[in-house]
């Protein structure tokens, strides 16, 4: 009589015996490792939405035109001073302000970048360029004032407060979850017809002894307790090992990540990997339980209905 080596229990029908015996491991450990992806890509979307709309929600950008050039091409000596004069007071009014806890003017390099991907290296240079102030602001500080300030005493200056920039990345982000939560629910669904499948032929190979044991009175609960046994044995050994694979893919990507981001001068491309202590937990916990509970029901459920048919 075959061993499980979850159960402290033997088998009364050969399940272990026969080259099919993996084949839930192997379907469980394929669903766990999809379900923990996409569970750490919803993870890994919600920390990145975070951190942007963290980011964009305490900063202010003003924008100052530039002055008009004249005949030769180059604004002249009168305007420069006027366009530099508004540059300050505005620096001057969000210094002061008791929401603001940092301002500076970019400097032209810095605007430079920001527009070259969108025109090419000589058009950016020729262009006659803004001045951008990046505000930095106190967490839930009210900016209405602020603007309307800089608004009267800057004319022409333009404020952005990122709020369409916020929209559009929620909007994204929630979008791009929901995709997740359908994708992940689309995984289960093949899983449990996997497992329901695997358990129907296992039924079908074991019909005889499935047989006997009714003839000597053994009831459906008990014959389907086996299957279920079975079942949740293959199905705890496939979710460690999807489990594993998909930790160690994790730890595989941010290392890559991590890499190119430092290769690249681009900071922090690794921190939506970066998960909490709950996360890890519900990485970790949520595929496994997930996992028994949805072989436990699916074998359960499937070889009841095969019993029910045999009669």
């Amino acid at each position: 009589m075959a061993l499980n080596p979850f159960s402290r229990h033997g088998y009364d029908i050969a399940l272990e015996d026969g080259s099919g015996r993996h084949l839930v491991s192997g379907m469980t450990a394929l669903m766990v490792f999809f379900v923990s992806l996409a569970l750490a890509v919803n993870f890994a979307l919600a920390n990145m939405t975070d951190r942007w709309v963290t980011d964009l929600t305490g900063n202010l950008t003003v924008e100052i035109k530039p002055p008009l050039p004249g005949e030769d091409g180059n604004p002249s000596a009168a305007d420069l001073r006027a366009f530099n004069t508004r540059v300050d007071t505005a620096l001057t009014i969000a210094r002061k302000h008791p929401a603001v806890t940092e301002s500076r003017a970019l400097s032209e390099k810095e605007i430079r970048d920001l527009i070259e991907p969108w025109l090419n290296e000589s058009a950016a240079k020729a262009l006659l360029l803004p001045a951008l102030i990046d505000i930095r602001l106190k967490p839930g500080a009210d900016t209405s004032q602020l603007q309307k300030d800089l608004v009267a005493a800057v004319p022409g200056a333009s404020i952005d407060n990122h709020s369409d920039a916020l929209s559009d990345i929620k909007t994204i982000a929630r979008s791009l979850q929901a995709f997740v939560i359908i994708l992940t629910g689309l995984i289960i669904t093949l899983g449990v017809a996997g497992i329901a499948g695997i358990v129907r032929a296992k039924f079908a190979i074991h019909q005889t002894e499935v047989e006997t044991l009714h003839l000597i009175g053994a009831s459906d609960d008990y014959i389907a307790r086996q299957f279920r046994r079975h079942a949740m044995g293959g199905t705890l050994r496939g979710a460690l090992t999807g489990l594993c694979v998909m930790t160690l893919s994790l730890v595989a990507i941010a290392i890559i990540t991590d890499r190119i981001s430092a290769a690249t001068a681009a900071g922090g491309a690794v921190d939506m990997l970066r998960f909490a202590a709950s996360q890890w937990v519900a990485l970790i916990v949520a595929p496994v339980v997930a996992g028994a509970l949805i072989a436990r029901l699916t074998a359960q459920n499937t070889v009841l209905r095969a019993l029910r048919q045999m009669v």
